[in-house]
């Protein structure tokens, strides 16, 4: 199919320009767009979008698309029309958006939702976005199909414990790993995050070539001392991996275990961070909330900071401001519990965002 001279005129545009952006569904676009029946807000609502999403390259980029990758947020929950109802993202630091196109039946990444030019497409007609996504890549003025990956967002910290007797080496990089770099898709660790203990100079990375996690020194080469964990997943899943013995140069098989971490503390905009002092927050079945001030004494900072992996002298709680109107209410501690979520809690909650703990976690001396 010839393309018309609209389209030709808004390539030739473009290459002057380098504004990356192309209008049409692809280079043999109808002139009249086939469209879809907008679905009904209660199917969206069942279909659930999470309301967080993360894009990641698979294929190499250039350094303005690699600008675009990141965590996007659901920013507006009644879009306007040509969104066809379904939620609109936006990048969390740039001013990109991430949202779908009625017109042309798939989800976009442009840097305007209401205008169909954009330098991602795919993911057709799905009520959420997910899966594989193609690039326009500006130089050589075509479509990559698959270069781009919409998917769950990795935990900000994953807890790493040990499940068989290990050294006083191996117990060292037991602990939490927080959220440390991204990486590329060209990188050794294949665009996956790279966590960082929290207290040591340990790392939880994928290594590409052998399609494995890993934990070691250094998250740019392949030596490490544990192995296996979730092997080729996009995030460290819960699972079990194997640990390097130097004592008898042998892998021994199940002796380390990577998990959810249940209680986390977050800065000010609600983003979870490492260190000693923060905003208290409790995970439960995947979903973070504030811990609410009534009925939290420091029983239940005790177990907190425990399971954060500080040795406990005297925590201090004070009053904090959440970001969020979200809380777990009437969390009662006896101080004996190994988790937060081992305490009793109300199945419902009245606090207000002042009702928010923070949390200092101090180490014995």
């Amino acid at each position: 199919m010839l393309l018309g001279l609209s389209l030709l005129s808004t390539v030739c545009a473009m290459r002057k320009k380098r504004t990356h952006d192309i209008t049409s569904n692809d280079l043999t676009t109808k002139s009249t767009p086939q469209t879809y029946p907008q679905p009904t807000q209660s199917s969206l609502l069942q279909a659930a979008c999470d309301t967080t999403v993360a894009i990641r390259a698979e294929k190499t980029l250039s350094s303005f698309g690699q600008g675009l990758m990141g965590t996007y947020d659901i920013t507006i929950t009644t879009p306007p029309s040509a969104n066809a109802g379904r939620p609109v993202y936006k990048h969390r630091d740039e001013n990109y958006y991430l949202y779908y196109w009625n017109d042309f039946s798939k989800w976009r990444i442009g840097r305007d939702h209401t205008a169909a030019s954009a330098w991602a497409d795919g993911s057709s007609n799905s009520a959420c976005p997910g899966g594989s996504l193609s690039w326009w890549h500006d130089s050589f003025s075509h479509w990559v199909d698959n270069a781009i990956a919409v998917g769950k967002v990795c935990d900000p910290s994953v807890a790493v414990a040990a499940a068989k007797t290990l050294s006083t080496f191996g117990q060292s990089m037991m602990g939490v790993y927080v959220g440390f770099t991204a990486t590329t898709a060209a990188s050794p660790n294949a665009g996956r995050p790279v966590y960082k203990h929290k207290d040591e100079s340990y790392y939880l990375y994928y290594w590409n070539q052998f399609s494995k996690w890993r934990i070691g020194s250094d998250y740019n080469t392949a030596s490490g001392w544990a192995s296996g964990f979730t092997a080729s997943s996009v995030c460290p899943e819960p699972s079990l991996g194997s640990w390097w013995d130097s004592n008898f140069n042998a892998w021994v098989d199940n002796a380390i275990a990577v998990g959810k971490v249940t209680t986390r503390l977050v800065s000010a905009d609600g983003h979870p961070i490492a260190g000693k002092t923060g905003l208290l927050q409790m995970v439960v079945d995947g979903i973070g909330k504030y811990v609410c001030d009534d009925a939290f004494d420091n029983n239940g900072a005790r177990v907190a900071c425990r399971e954060l992996g500080y040795a406990v002298a005297n925590p201090l709680v004070a009053d904090g401001v959440a970001h969020a109107d979200s809380f777990y209410d009437d969390v009662t501690c006896t101080g004996s519990e190994s988790k937060l979520t081992e305490c009793r809690r109300s199945s419902y909650e009245n606090c207000g965002k002042s009702e928010a703990i923070t949390l200092t976690c101090t180490e014995a001396r």
